[in-house]
């Protein structure tokens, strides 16, 4: 009971230190430069006022005690479509509410349109760090040395967890072009197989399989992480329909890496695959 209340206690303090409105600005280039200033993420919401789900949105989501704690990580702009053309053809708005997560640098994180109510609301913002400034120390290395492996495969590695994977391969992309990324063969070759992955998660198997190929093939003898290359190319020709090819490439992973975790999941796929067809 004592510890009940002292965690309801806690909470209440919390909830009396955060402010019972959020600040929203309504100048998009204002908002970007104080996100770059403090390096914290942007919220951006473009709304009209004959809009009902963006009415909706205010009344029921945006001041929820639930969502009103996460707001204050954000910087937070509101853009009238009909006021601020300028910031919506940027982002060719054709349709309110819609609703943008940016990095500092302008980076489209997440990108959704229509109401979302506080559910949804909540997890979106939840998954969104509230300090860029270790990815902003990265940016500004890459600045001064684009030459700089660690630097793109870090910041890579930070949008992959976001789920941002365009922009994650954008700096695996880069890596490759490092002395690093073109001489070092296991950080190449972990470089290739993380690519590859982005292209299957971003449903373009033919890219996917192409960089996979590449991987097995650059170093079929001394790689690392040649089994990962294995399962992604099975699952990749095995959703392309290429059930032949996938079963021949894991009869290849069987038999290279036996009872191998990577095998039995290649396996599996395969055969969820075929069930689903």
């Amino acid at each position: 009971m004592r510890l009940a209340r002292r965690l309801f206690l806690t909470a209440a303090c919390f909830t009396a230190l955060v402010p019972a409105h959020v600040f929203w600005n309504l100048d998009y280039k204002r908002g970007l430069e104080e996100a770059r200033k403090t390096n914290r993420p942007v919220l951006v919401v473009f709304w009209a006022a004959w809009c009902g789900p963006c009415w909706s949105m205010d009344r029921d989501v945006w001041d929820d005690p639930g969502v009103l704690p996460l707001l204050h990580k954000f910087v937070c702009l509101k853009i009238n479509i009909d006021k601020d053309h300028r910031s919506a053809s940027r982002y060719h708005v054709e349709a309110v509410p819609r609703i943008l997560i940016l990095d500092p640098s302008a980076n489209v994180l997440s990108d959704r349109t229509g109401f979302q109510n506080r559910f949804d609301v909540i997890r979106l913002l939840s998954a969104i760090p509230s300090d860029f400034t270790p990815i902003a120390k990265l940016n500004a290395q890459l600045q001064e040395n684009s030459d700089n492996f660690p630097a793109c495969l870090s910041i890579a590695e930070f949008y992959g967890q976001l789920g941002v994977l365009d922009l994650s391969s954008k700096y695996l992309k880069a890596s490759l072009k490092t002395t690093q990324g073109k001489s070092h063969s296991p950080c190449r070759e972990q470089v290739l197989v993380m690519l590859g992955a982005n292209s299957m998660k971003l449903n373009n198997a033919e890219q996917a399989r192409k960089l996979f190929e590449q991987s097995l093939s650059e170093f079929k003898s001394d790689g690392t992480r040649c089994h990962l290359a294995m399962l992604g190319l099975v699952t990749t020709l095995a959703g392309q329909g290429k059930l032949n090819d996938a079963e021949a490439v894991l009869t290849q992973l069987q038999a290279q890496f036996p009872g191998s975790e990577a095998a039995e999941q290649a396996a599996r796929n395969i055969e969820d695959i075929r069930a689903r067809r």
